[in-house]
């Protein structure tokens, strides 16, 4: 038997300027899209909270033998049509707001300094960045330290003790820093560059996360750093235990598989997801926007990216490249 079926594209959101371009454009639809069988009027209102609607491919079938005749079902797209002649961009170029500029790891490359190091932040801080950024991990004895990967000169991080990692040192001559020197070095006559903490997950166990979390929450507010700091990370759980401790912390979830919708359900106040994986959600800009959800992209060090970012007014832009960055944002 030959089965019937309806399907209703809904295009949310366009938006667009007042002159409509005078050359042909193209834009790309989303490769994942909202998608729910039946058929209900409710569900074009855009403000219709979609959230437990199943995931779909497109371009890939979803009838089945068991799908009767008529079936009705519905898929939700968000995209954003930049209707925009060359003219308009250039307008759009001069207008609109600059991305703040995270250095990553901290303001290590054009000095070659260690990523991660005091000299790297303390640099960051000297040049006035928006923020600079460093991953915190816990030791076998519990000691909060900043470092990027799991390992430490061949080490595990979480089964070595502190005195064990420190009996190496960075490139520079420093010793691993702890959370705390790292925190005070970062405040001390610093009145501009945010302090942007990434929450390492432990790869022991999802407890022993959480408790890295209460940690260097309970280290940064000893330290009164609290109005200093933005966390970040990839543990959905130790974000909210972060939120949880201090309902006013900033927050970034960096793991790039949550919507914005759900994000501001959860009370995250921003998105930092990797530029790749941004570009593919288009439709999540004009979400994250809508639901006052800061949007910031990792790690861009292209100018195609930059351009990109600041095309889509983020807020943020984390980079390898601050300095580069920052004189390009000069003259943008």
């Amino acid at each position: 038997m030959k089965t019937s079926f309806q399907l209703i594209l809904l295009l949310l959101v366009l938006q667009a300027y007042k002159k409509q371009p005078t050359e042909s454009q193209s834009i790309s639809l989303p490769k994942e899209v909202k998608f729910k069988m039946g058929d209900n009027m409710d569900w074009a209102n855009q403000s219709y909270n979609d959230s437990d609607w199943e995931i779909k491919s497109l371009g890939k079938s979803w009838a089945t033998t068991e799908v009767a005749e008529n079936v009705y079902a519905w898929y939700r797209i968000k995209i954003m049509i930049p209707f925009k002649t060359d003219s308009a961009k250039k307008t759009e170029k001069r207008n609109s707001s600059k991305p703040k500029i995270i250095a990553h790891r901290g303001a290590w490359k054009k000095l070659n300094l260690p990523q991660n190091s005091i000299a790297s932040l303390r640099q960051a801080i000297k040049l006035k960045f928006y923020g600079s950024e460093f991953d915190v991990r816990m030791t076998t004895d519990d000691s909060l330290i900043i470092n990027h990967d799991p390992t430490f000169f061949d080490m595990e991080i979480e089964k070595s003790t502190y005195a064990e990692l420190i009996e190496h040192k960075l490139s520079n001559g420093e010793k691993l820093p702890t959370l705390r020197e790292y925190i005070l070095s970062g405040i001390h006559k610093n009145k501009k560059t945010k302090l942007i903490c990434e929450i390492k997950p432990s790869g022991i166990s999802k407890e022993r996360s959480l408790l890295i979390a209460q940690k260097a929450h309970q280290q940064i507010q000893r330290l009164k750093a609290q109005d200093k700091v933005i966390y970040i990370s990839f543990s959905y759980a130790v974000l909210k235990k972060i939120i949880e401790l201090d309902p006013n912390a900033s927050t970034q979830y960096l793991g790039g598989d949550v919507s914005p919708e759900q994000l501001k359900i959860d009370g995250i106040s921003g998105l930092d997801y990797q530029i790749s994986k941004i570009k593919n959600r288009s439709e999540w800009l004009y979400s994250a926007k809508e639901n006052k959800i800061t949007l910031n992209a990792w790690t861009v060090n292209k100018v195609e990216d930059m351009d990109w970012v600041i095309q889509n007014s983020f807020d943020f832009i984390t980079t390898d490249e601050p300095e580069f960055f920052m004189e390009k944002l000069k003259n943008y």
